[in-house]
């Protein structure tokens, strides 16, 4: 008899709140030389490998300003946690939009020295901030916040200088950023059940999987019957009418607390995952298919199967 897996992933918790503003202008005059409209972002993280998050500003050029060489950076980032300088932030790519300094692209890493320049074009005289207009992109990078090992919600913060001939700038932006707790499965396989399985009343056989979660966290499993989700658990033949009831055995993280399913529903006990995504080349979990002898059919014989959906929660 085919015993066959299907299996799902829920992600789960999210956070977010207020970020708040920053700059300081170093030289020039009053008006600010950096005029961003958006300075603070409120974010969540779902598993991208790269999330990308964008604003627009333009430079102000006041009278006599030379805007022939803008200089970025250095480019700066940290996270508001005591004893943690790390963040994130993978980098910073600045792209001109207005008409004097379109098409010129400038790409910062963080805490590097280097200064990028770029040579702008001309302007309408007088010239206007949208002259001088960038869009800004935040790259956050999955490797690293697995990397810093960050759940919920973190603050960070990036600050950048402009610089033109006789003005100069720096900018702070606050990032809020809400970690979700992610869980990946694998190591599933088909379980296929012979007479010759199991011991004593029960014929059964077992799959060894790995869960992970992000941060170890603690997970829940909720199984259904792909074919029938709303009744107990049968095998059935490929006429459909006749039926091989069975349960589920379900431990996960090496306890010896087992949870028993004989229809739909959810796990008695929490289980911690791995925080390795491959279990750090084992497992961590096992489900076992088990069929009371006393129930097989008499003179049926046959291949009997079901599909089964398998869910981690926390």
């Amino acid at each position: 008899m085919r015993f066959s897996i299907l299996w799902g992933i829920l992600l789960f918790l999210s956070f977010q709140v207020d970020g708040l503003q920053g700059s300081r202008v170093e030289l020039g005059g009053n008006q600010p030389f950096i005029n961003m409209p958006d300075d603070n972002f409120s974010e969540v993280w779902s598993g991208e490998e790269t999330l990308v998050l964008k604003t627009s500003f333009c430079l102000t050029d006041s009278s006599g300003d030379d805007m022939k060489e803008l200089r970025f950076g250095p480019l700066s980032t940290g996270l508001y946690r005591s004893g943690l300088n790390d963040s994130f932030i993978s980098k910073v790519v600045f792209t001109g939009k207005g008409k004097a300094v379109e098409g010129k692209e400038i790409e910062l890493q963080p805490d590097r020295t280097s200064v990028a320049t770029i040579a702008s074009g001309s302007s309408s005289s007088p010239s206007q901030c949208s002259d001088y207009e960038f869009e800004l992109q935040i790259h956050i990078a999955s490797k690293k916040i697995e990397a810093l090992d960050l759940p919920g919600l973190h603050k960070a913060w990036l600050e950048f200088t402009v610089e033109s001939a006789s003005r100069q700038e720096l900018k702070i932006i606050r990032i809020d950023l809400g970690i979700k707790t992610l869980y990946r499965i694998s190591g599933l396989s088909d379980v296929e059940i012979t007479p010759d399985d199991g011991g004593g009343a029960w014929l059964w056989k077992e799959m060894l999987f790995c869960v992970h979660g992000t941060h170890g966290a603690y997970y829940k499993v909720s199984l259904k019957s792909a074919r029938r989700p709303l009744e107990d658990f049968y095998l059935s033949d490929s006429t459909n009418r006749n039926r091989i009831h069975y349960r589920i055995s379900l431990m996960g993280d090496g306890s010896s607390n087992w949870s028993i399913f004989y229809g739909p529903g959810k796990s008695k006990y929490k289980y911690r995952s791995s925080r390795s995504k491959i279990c750090n080349g084992s497992t961590n979990a096992r489900l076992r298919v088990e069929v009371l002898k006393s129930g097989l059919p008499a003179r049926s014989a046959g291949s009997y199967s079901d599909v089964m959906e398998i869910t981690i929660e926390p």
